[in-house]
């Protein structure tokens, strides 16, 4: 988002992107740097207690993330705080649908073997009108709320194993033994199979996009 947001902006704006993983902010300052966006900067904070003063900016965007955050309230108030009057806030999240049948074959998975799933909590924030009452109740008025059919096909299972390795999925991967792990592996590869068509595996994402801005006091 913040790549994107600093071709947009071109030389003579600033974009600048937090993150809490220091991990995630080298990767993001090296990309910056290949793609040669000097008007890009990235910082180590938290949503929820930004280090910046009130009205510091014109646009604050969050890209599928808010959902993860604790009080999804409290950040969007946190980013109201900081944007100019008149600016504007933007976030994405995702329909009921998202990674769905991938997400329950996974877990019901993970459940025959006594492991509890972990997944994002895109349930948080599945609707549009979810979306608009965060918006109204960090006092921004509300610009546009609504769904978009995206997704993408895995051209192999290993891809979908992959994808949970690295993300909330396989968090619960990390408590077992090598042996055990690549059994469970193996044996979601088999149930991933069953259902691979000749386009590969679906990887379904239902996203939702919502606007608000924050107008000037009366």
């Amino acid at each position: 988002m913040a790549l994107l947001t600093a071709r947009a902006v071109g030389p003579a704006g600033t974009v600048i992107g937090i993150d809490l993983s220091p991990g995630m902010l080298a990767c993001a300052r090296a990309k910056a740097a290949q793609a040669g966006l000097s008007q890009v900067e990235f910082r180590e904070g938290d949503a929820l207690r930004l280090d910046f003063r009130d009205g510091s900016f014109d646009v604050v965007l969050s890209a599928s993330s808010l959902f993860i955050l604790p009080d999804m309230a409290a950040a969007v108030r946190e980013w109201r705080r900081v944007l100019s009057p008149g600016g504007r806030l933007g976030f994405s999240s995702f329909g009921p649908s998202f990674l769905q049948p991938l997400r329950e074959m996974w877990a019901k998975h993970l459940r025959a073997h006594g492991l509890g799933g972990g997944a994002p909590p895109t349930e948080r924030l599945s609707e549009a009108e979810a979306c608009r009452d965060l918006l109204r109740q960090a006092g921004l008025t509300p610009l546009d709320a609504y769904a978009e059919q995206l997704g993408y096909y895995l051209r192999t299972v290993e891809e979908r194993f992959l994808d949970i390795e690295v993300g909330l999925e396989g968090v619960a991967l990390g408590q077992l033994d090598p042996g055990r792990r690549e059994a469970i592996r193996q044996e979601h590869l088999a149930e991933l199979e069953g259902i691979l068509s000749p386009q590969g595996l679906w990887v379904d994402v239902p996203a939702l996009f919502a606007f608000g801005r924050a107008l000037p006091a009366a």
